[in-house]
């Protein structure tokens, strides 16, 4: 495990972020991010962290990308871990899916998450 480590983050278009989120939605993003970033600490050997979170009209997309030595992505999924079961319990809430992009052997890996939502138009309410 490295002794330090690098993270970045980054908030794009904030103009998509002056309203709140649905409250299941923020912690459910939250807790996924969390996690995740929390496996990498502990398995994935990585010295840098990368965090993006994009909100556009109709979707957030959450990024996370790390310089570790990759993972099998078949084995990731069969996981019986706790934490990768919170993270799969926790797209369920959002009802969407996630992709992850990594090869054992090859340096990184991109955790990527898709949230759809909508800005109502005439009363700026985001909904799920």
């Amino acid at each position: 495990m490295p002794d330090k480590y690098v993270l970045a983050g980054e908030l794009c278009s904030r103009k998509y972020f002056e309203e709140r989120l649905p409250e299941v939605m923020e912690i459910s993003l939250y807790r996924i991010i969390q996690e995740w970033v929390n496996n990498l600490i502990k398995y994935a050997q990585a010295s840098q962290i990368e965090i993006q979170l994009k909100r556009y009209d109709d979707a957030i997309n959450v990024i996370i990308e790390d310089n570790g030595p990759g993972v099998n992505k078949q084995t990731l999924i069969q996981s019986e871990g706790n934490g990768w079961k919170n993270i799969q319990s926790r797209i369920s809430i959002l009802n969407r899916t996630i992709d992850i992009e990594s090869t054992a052997g090859r340096s990184g890996t991109s955790f990527i998450c898709k949230v759809a939502v909508a800005i109502s138009k005439h009363t700026e309410k985001i909904t799920l």
